[in-house]
């Protein structure tokens, strides 16, 4: 039975952990802030192929929802399909939106200003939309959680992954603060602390600044059963009644204003930009989660087996992507290989 070591504990840790145990392998879990992560925490959770970078993009996407669908019955309670009203463009650049997704075969619907008085009476100032029946949310913080029990996996909660042991070329093990752990394998989900922990093994993964900051509303009368993305940004409702609200619209995006303001400002304009499609709609604020997203230089992942017994997994959405990036690690531990789509993913293009 091979050791594996995940560090971390999000999302992205919590599939690989998960898929590993069902795949025959004993798992210690190392994550210094606990079950669920940081990033995941903090994630918006939408689950959709419809902001994709290029067409290999978009497949990998669209493979990772599929496998969304399929945890969904593994692991119940965690998954909404309600679709996505899109309005973010009007138009020509509306009806190119639909027609890419559409050539591509995800599933689009073009809709018109009555139909959206119908199911979002609330809504206004939206006189035409997509819908995008498939697309969907997922409770990244419970979802974590589910996985890491389920998984099997020995925790460490708590100690802080200093350094990783490599041993004639290959990694053996990690220091941690309270002693070193030996393994067979060592799969790192570490999220921004990555680049720091294989600098000492002469790689680079250069990231992108995209600090996120989520804001969450106390529950409130239902006022949409799908997610909504437009000019105010992303939202969502979940089952409870609250409002989830990234602060910038964008949310794939690392605007000046995210850069620069403080949560509290930014939770600010998110709700005026809410106010703006929902007037008179009062919303209080419960919390806002503040975390680093980790988003490599060029936008994709990263899923790669650098050297012998490390294998790095960085990626956003990684809301998205968990279920797939979990299958791939445990491919990677046990076959030595994983599914082609994520060839184009290595961690070589950055050491070029």
């Amino acid at each position: 039975m091979k050791h594996v070591i995940v560090i971390g504990a999000g999302l992205i840790g919590a599939a690989a952990a998960y898929s590993l145990g069902r795949s025959g392998c004993r798992v210690t879990m190392i994550d210094a802030a606990g079950a669920g992560g940081l990033a995941s925490r903090a994630s918006f959770g939408w689950l959709n192929a419809s902001f994709h970078l290029d067409v290999p993009h978009f497949h990998l996407r669209h493979a990772a929802m599929q496998a969304h669908v399929a945890l969904s019955q593994e692991v119940p309670d965690f998954h909404d399909w309600p679709g996505c009203l899109w309005f973010e463009e009007t138009g020509p650049q509306a009806q190119s939106f639909a027609e890419g997704l559409a050539h591509l075969g995800y599933p689009t619907a073009r809709i018109d200003a009555s139909s959206i008085r119908a199911r979002w009476p609330l809504l206004t100032g939206v006189d035409e939309a997509v819908f995008l029946p498939g697309e969907g949310a997922v409770e990244t913080p419970g979802l974590a959680m589910a996985l890491c029990q389920r998984s099997g996996a020995e925790v460490w909660f708590g100690p802080r992954v200093r350094a990783l042991i490599e041993r004639g070329g290959r990694i053996i093990g990690v220091e941690t603060g309270e002693g070193r752990v030996q393994a067979d394998a060592v799969v790192l989900c570490a999220g921004v602390g990555t680049p720091e922990l294989i600098a000492g093994l002469g790689l680079r993964l250069p990231m992108l600044p995209r600090p996120g900051a989520m804001v969450v509303t106390r529950p409130t009368a239902r006022i949409t059963d799908t997610l909504l993305c437009g000019p105010m940004g992303e939202m969502r409702q979940t089952r409870e009644g609250r409002i989830l609200l990234p602060t910038s619209p964008g949310h794939q995006g690392d605007s000046a204003e995210a850069l620069t303001q403080t949560p509290g400002d930014l939770a600010r304009a998110a709700l005026d930009r809410v106010r703006l499609f929902f007037p008179g709609l009062a919303l209080e604020v419960e919390q806002i989660l503040t975390a680093a997203r980790p988003v490599p230089a060029d936008g994709l992942p990263v899923l790669s087996n650098p050297l012998p017994g490390l294998i790095v997994a960085v990626m956003h959405s990684g809301a998205t992507l968990a279920p797939l990036a979990g299958q791939a690690v445990a491919d990677l531990v046990t076959n030595g290989h994983c599914d082609p789509v994520w060839d184009r993913h290595s961690l070589d293009r950055f050491q070029k």
